[in-house]
């Protein structure tokens, strides 16, 4: 049995994007080429920058560094090893690595690593786009500092299951290409555009979305912060969610969300828009065939105020 040591890691996972659109194109056989390679010269760039891969997860490797600019620095060479791949010309050009990486305590089993900076790190690949490395503060301020140079603050919002904010970073590795300033620090950081608070109301009830619970979950099912009636919605349809200072709407259901806003009438199906103000959600129909008491409103004003 390995002995079970708890000590500081870099945990990074790298996840292939596009590989079901190629199973689909190129078949079985010769996309599960393609993705074996990616990951092949995935690993070897993991190996030479001293770091080792703990388990592969479908598509996904989780990997583990004792120094964090060895973690970065990989993420890195991954996403340039998938580049060169690309260029190549290879049929398997669709895919590249979404990475995320954090960096804090585990434990550490010899084969395996556990805890909540693993869990952390799951969650931060889920905020990366394709070929898009994302990182936690605690990897931005362990950086050398012209590598923090490189690094652009996109966010400070919660990640799923955490109460706590966290400041998610983009680590650029093209920095020639990339603009200078994304999202100021300072800006994201200014607690007062963080005090929104939005008040959500159906059937006679309301709900509060502000900074200790920012957000709030939709549907059929009888665990939703909103529990609803209509016929047309999903057990889970819609979610709420406050990031900074701006209110989103996302749609997770099957007929699409109808959103009231700004003057507008949006429909929304497996996407997410920002609202601002005030407005109403209809779920699954559209507001002319939604029943007046299966409407949903929001706004920025308390019940006793309205």
């Amino acid at each position: 049995m390995d002995t079970v040591r708890k000590v500081e890691l870099a945990v990074l996972f790298a996840d292939l994007s596009g590989s079901t659109d190629l199973y689909e194109r190129a078949g079985d056989e010769a996309a599960r080429e393609a993705v074996s390679g990616c990951h092949k010269a995935a690993r070897a760039v993991v190996a030479a920058h001293g770091g080792a891969v703990v388990k592969e997860i479908g598509d996904e490797l989780m990997c583990r560094f004792v120094a964090v600019q060895d973690a970065v620095a990989a993420a890195d060479g991954i996403h340039r090893a998938l580049r060169d791949r690309r260029a190549g010309g290879r049929f398997d050009a669709s895919l590249s690595m979404r990475i995320g990486v954090h960096y804090g305590p585990v434990l550490d089993e010899g084969q395996d690593v556990h805890g909540d900076t693993v869990n952390v790190a799951a969650r931060m690949v889920q905020q990366a786009k394709a070929g898009e490395t994302i990182v936690s503060r605690a990897v931005w301020h362990a950086l050398p500092a012209e590598r923090r140079e490189a690094c652009r603050l996109v966010d400070v919002s919660p990640l799923k299951g955490k109460r706590e904010e966290m400041h998610i970073y983009r680590a650029l590795w093209q920095p020639e290409r990339a603009t200078r300033a994304l999202l100021p620090e300072r800006d994201l950081t200014d607690r007062s555009a963080l005090e929104l608070r939005m008040y959500v109301r159906y059937k006679g009830k309301t709900r509060t979305i502000e900074r200790e619970r920012p957000a709030l979950t939709l549907g059929r099912e009888e665990d939703c912060d909103v529990c609803v009636d209509g016929e047309q919605a999903s057990r889970r349809h819609a979610k709420l969610e406050l990031r900074r200072d701006k209110l989103y709407v996302k749609d997770q259901s099957t007929n699409g969300t109808y959103v009231r806003n700004a003057g507008r009438e949006t429909f929304l199906h497996r996407e997410e828009m920002p609202v601002f103000g005030g407005g109403e959600l209809s779920l699954g129909a559209p507001f002319s065939e939604c029943p007046a008491e299966e409407v949903v409103s929001f706004s920025e004003k308390s019940a006793s105020k309205a």
